[in-house]
């Protein structure tokens, strides 16, 4: 038995398939614009020094690279709602799933390379008379964004 190419078929499901294209993309952007903007925040509390903050931002890494995306998105969109009475939208539960995964990647990329940066480079700022914030931000944080 033999299959015949069907070109019709194509043209009959092209918008279909736009439409997938059209929430991948949505889906992938978003995610991941939330997922930096968490993966940012948790990797400067993860080199922050109050013992609690640091445990916190560990505790968020390692319970969400412990755990696989799917068994995340299936708690996210029919255990959330379960238990709090409030249905997500599909494509809001995969933006937030999206983001929740990779702002713990992120969030471990932004530790590292802040600490690669050279303890030389933190020390000079702070014999110039900067803050360590100021420090972080005009000296450190430049040269680990490139990183």
């Amino acid at each position: 038995m033999a299959f015949q190419f069907e070109p019709s078929v194509i043209v009959d499901t092209l918008p279909m398939l736009m439409r997938g294209v059209w929430y991948t993309v949505y889906l992938t952007v978003g995610g991941l614009f939330f997922g930096f903007l968490l993966g940012v925040a948790t990797g400067l509390m993860k080199l922050s020094r109050p013992f609690f903050v640091r445990k916190l931002a560990d505790l968020y890494v390692e319970l969400i690279r412990g755990t696989p995306m799917l068994v995340q998105a299936m708690f996210l969109y029919y255990g959330v709602p379960m238990a709090v009475g409030l249905r997500i939208p599909p494509l809001v539960a995969g933006v937030i799933i999206i983001a929740i995964n990779s702002g713990a990647y992120i969030a471990e990329i932004v530790r590292g390379a802040i600490q690669s940066i050279n303890i030389g480079q933190s020390e000079a700022g702070r014999s110039i008379g900067l803050t360590r914030a100021q420090t972080m931000r005009y000296i450190i944080w430049p040269q680990a964004f490139k990183r």
